[in-house]
């Protein structure tokens, strides 16, 4: 375990810690026990749902390199990576597993990281988006104006420079692009991710699709965290909720702990009540639905991916016609 890994695991026992010792758990489990089971049923099935959508719109990059796979296989592997990914740094780990398999199922691994680079580059962009937002929503408030105003202005270079980087990387010369020689090892395994990520660069309405349909699949989850609240009978406002779901999830995105876990808790409870008057004890259980639901999905569709026959993806072009290809 590298010291990295420690430095996550750390932060989040000591902020599981804290939470422990802060909150009154006797009053979250009376938040939970109030839970109407029909609207968590319908919070499952809608959770579930967002998975096939997310699953659909990483379909979409992979078309572009001549892959061509089922939305079910492909569902319980994004789900299995991402359950994955969430014990691991920065959802590294989860990338990692979807590009192996693709691999092992005659997937270049130059197509299949390029579609997820151009998925992860896409989604922080729309995350910092929507960060912005809620910030300008929160910073409405006093006690939150001067710090919004600071995370506004972070936020902003960053999705700049997200901007910035993925418009040079598609268009800028050829030659800045292209540093390494090819002549030589690296440079060779360099010129073929080159080749894959300019045929995502050369469909950009492609790209754009994924983008609309990420900000789509945003909103949906914003949606329906409202409504994980409402099932738990906990008055807030949708806008309120909303935008102190996309502050926190923007600040728990950074690799400091494992899947934001303590520190995710800590910020929803902190936001809440300053914005809403939510009592930490409804913020906390808020969130831990949250995760039981990510982890029946997500579990769920892990098992399915472990169960599945067949092969896992329909055609891929040979890899020595994708490596020349570009």
């Amino acid at each position: 375990m590298g010291w990295s890994k420690i430095f996550q695991v750390g932060l989040s026992v000591l902020a599981i810690l804290v939470l422990a010792w802060w909150l009154d758990w006797q009053a979250v489990v009376q938040v939970a026990d109030r839970a109407s089971p029909s609207l968590i049923l319908l919070c499952l099935l809608l959770y579930a749902a967002q998975r096939f959508l997310m699953a659909g719109k990483w379909l979409l990059l992979l078309r572009v390199h001549g892959v061509r796979m089922g939305l079910l296989p492909a569902t319980w592997l994004y789900s299995a990576a991402t359950l994955a990914g969430s014990f691991l740094p920065a959802t590294v780990g989860g990338d990692a597993m979807r590009v192996g398999w693709l691999w092992r199922s005659g997937v270049d691994a130059n197509d299949a990281t390029a579609s997820i680079m151009v998925e992860r580059i896409v989604g922080a962009f729309v995350t910092m988006a929507m960060a912005v937002v809620g910030m300008v929503w929160l910073g409405r408030l006093a006690p939150l104006s001067q710090e919004m105003h600071g995370m506004i202005l972070a936020a902003g270079l960053v999705m700049a420079a997200i901007a910035t980087g993925l418009a040079w990387s598609w268009f800028g010369p050829a030659r800045l692009r292209l540093a390494l020689s090819e002549h030589r090892l690296a440079g060779r395994i360099l010129a073929r991710f080159r080749a894959a990520w300019q045929r995502q660069g050369r469909r950009p309405e492609v790209v754009a699709a994924f983008a609309g349909l990420t900000v789509l699949e945003s909103a949906y989850s914003l949606a329906l965290g409202w409504l994980t609240a409402q099932a738990l009978g906990i008055e807030v406002s949708f806008v309120d909720l909303a935008a102190a779901y996309a502050v926190a999830l923007a600040i728990t995105r950074l690799p400091i702990t494992i899947d934001g876990i303590g520190v995710y808790e800590g910020i929803m409870a902190l936001l809440l009540a300053t914005v809403a008057g939510l009592p930490a004890a409804e913020s906390v259980a808020l969130i831990l639905v949250g995760r039981v639901l990510f982890l029946v999905v997500h579990g769920t569709g892990a098992l399915m991916f472990a169960i599945h026959q067949g092969p896992l993806v329909a055609y891929a072009p040979d890899r020595a016609e994708a490596a020349s290809a570009g």
